[in-house]
């Protein structure tokens, strides 16, 4: 046995209920069940007398009457039905459901892959729901979300710092967001998040201290008149300065291009240069971070043409951009 069949809390929509329902029971309680009890469900010769003489299970306490399930029609796709969830996630609470969907599509074999994990993220940072994307990572072992792949964890700093960037840098979105990120670099240290052996760190990677720079750069700043009280400008800039500097071996990035290197290096010089401002012109740190900052602007001035000459779908304004107009455009 693997322990409980996941449960689901109350959702927005019938059509997502009624999902969520055919996944438990069609999906989750098979996976959960001994061998000989998915021979009664999958095997069209118990199904008649699945019918005469019903037969029960017991899943961690739970009772459950088997039916006869033809695995062609009857059984939702586990892929399909992941994409599915997402599509009808329209209310805030519907995402509390995220990290027991992963975990019973994984019990049933499910390895949610790079593409959908991405998706996954957008779609819960766009909600606001970044809360959802740490309990997934929380219960790595269980929803088998890992922080292994240098563009996902990239990612996922990335929209744990979006909804303060979105805020205009409000005081308490701040600290809740240098908060949550600094709980991703945490978890990134423990065995369930390591890479394969002889990879790179990639809590290191300089997109990584960047954001967690700006964040601590912004709040000291802003909300603590400009002063390092805690010490983390100093730490994250000395961080920072460790990354290694791979710029063009990044942007050959597989998810979005230069758009995605631009969006989520705009951060690593804004964070720099306010940075500078906290720590003071006589620092050895703001030396080195202002060198940093010259080496790397004018590539982000580059990625920033190119990004604002490539036609979109739908005419709108690349996020790379937008980011780049405001916290490093004239006048910044």
């Amino acid at each position: 046995m693997i322990g409980a069949v996941p449960t689901f809390t109350e959702v927005s929509s019938p059509e997502l209920q009624d999902l969520f329902t055919k996944l438990r029971e069609r999906v989750f309680l098979p996976a959960h069940v001994a061998q000989p009890q998915r021979d009664l469900i999958f095997k069209g010769k118990h199904k008649k007398s699945l019918e005469v003489e019903p037969v029960t299970a017991i899943v961690a306490g739970e009772e459950f009457t088997l039916k006869y399930l033809d695995p062609l029609t009857d059984v939702p796709g586990k892929y399909k039905s992941f994409n599915k969830a997402l599509a009808l996630m329209k209310d805030k609470r519907d995402w509390n459901n995220v990290p027991n969907l992963l975990q019973g599509l994984k019990t049933a074999k499910f390895r949610i892959g790079g593409d959908a994990r991405m998706r996954l993220l957008r779609k819960a940072g766009r909600a606001e729901r970044q809360d959802v994307i740490l309990e997934c990572l929380r219960r790595a072992d269980e929803t088998g979300m890992t922080l292994k792949e240098p563009d996902f964890v990239v990612q996922v700093f990335f929209w744990m710092r979006q909804k303060a960037y979105l805020s205009d840098w409000d005081a308490e979105e701040t600290k809740k967001a240098l908060h949550w990120a600094e709980m991703v670099k945490d978890m990134m240290a423990e065995p369930k998040h390591q890479p394969a052996a002889g990879s790179n760190s990639l809590a290191n990677l300089l997109e990584v201290n960047g954001i967690l720079l700006e964040l601590a750069a912004i709040r000291a700043s802003k909300y603590q008149d400009g002063k390092d009280v805690d010490g983390k400008v100093e730490k994250y800039a000395t961080d920072l300065l460790a990354s290694p500097r791979d710029f063009h071996v990044r942007r050959q990035n597989k998810s979005g291009g230069e758009n995605f290197w631009l969006s989520t290096n705009v951060p690593v010089v804004h964070g720099s240069k306010l940075a500078q401002a906290v720590l003071g012109v006589t620092s050895e740190l703001s030396s080195r971070l202002k060198t940093l900052g010259e080496e790397l602007e004018p590539l982000l001035s580059k990625a920033k043409v190119q990004v604002s000459e490539t036609p979109t779908k739908n005419g709108t304004i690349q996020t790379g951009v937008m980011m780049y107009e405001r916290l490093l455009g004239s006048g910044k």
